[in-house]
């Protein structure tokens, strides 16, 4: 099932954070042009805009955090702790 023998890994790292940081920005742009028209206070509407990139912030992390747990799982495989569920997957690996 795998003619070429060879792993391929793809994460979507930089494309979900990319996404995060394209929704936060829009996001607050959205929320200051409507709290702007609503009150009279621009330093009152910036601070309000910038609420969503707490969510922004909470999404890179996490992600960032996913990447490294990655690269350190990879790093740290042990083809002899293995679990294999049939023989053959298990005569296969080994």
């Amino acid at each position: 099932a795998n003619p070429a023998g060879k792993i391929e890994l793809k994460p979507l790292f930089v494309e979900a954070s990319v996404l995060a940081c394209w929704l936060g920005m829009h996001a607050a742009m959205i929320l200051w042009l409507v709290i702007k028209a609503q009150l009279a206070s621009r330093n009152l509407a910036f601070w309000l805009a910038i609420v969503p990139f707490i969510a922004v912030f909470h999404s890179l992390r996490k992600n960032f955090l996913m990447k490294r747990q990655l690269l350190n799982d990879i790093q740290n495989f042990d083809l002899g702790a293995v679990e294999c569920r049939t023989n053959f997957d298990k005569e296969f690996v080994h």
